[in-house]
């Protein structure tokens, strides 16, 4: 199965941070509180919200967390498949786990991944 979405419009950072900033709100979530819970400085999430976005490695878990899909952070439409009730165990549980086993993980779904 085919994971890849393509999209051929720009990615708008400054409305990236908005959704970014309406999802945390909407669960009347503070900064520190999504700083915390990623484990990432308040200024990484202020950035996040500001528009000031190379990258989002916690993307999924946020999603997880705001209850929204990737595509919805990232394009703002809303017509993406929803995460089911195991995959929103899957990533919970994932981000529970120490480091070390993240990364066996990551290299036992890679491989799977390539074997389809």
């Amino acid at each position: 199965m085919n994971h890849n979405f393509i999209v051929k419009a720009h990615l708008d950072k400054y409305a990236i941070g908005e959704r970014l900033a309406k999802a945390r709100c909407d669960l009347n979530l503070t900064q520190q509180d999504m700083a915390s819970f990623l484990g990432v400085d308040k200024r990484t999430i202020q950035r996040y919200e500001a528009g000031d976005i190379k990258s989002i490695p916690n993307l999924h878990i946020l999603c997880v967390h705001y209850k929204v899909t990737p595509n919805w952070i990232l394009y703002g439409c809303e017509f993406s498949e929803q995460f089911s009730q195991e995959d929103i165990a899957l990533i919970e549980n994932y981000h529970s786990f120490p480091s070390p086993l993240k990364h066996a993980m990551y290299v036992i779904f890679n491989y799977l991944s390539k074997r389809h």
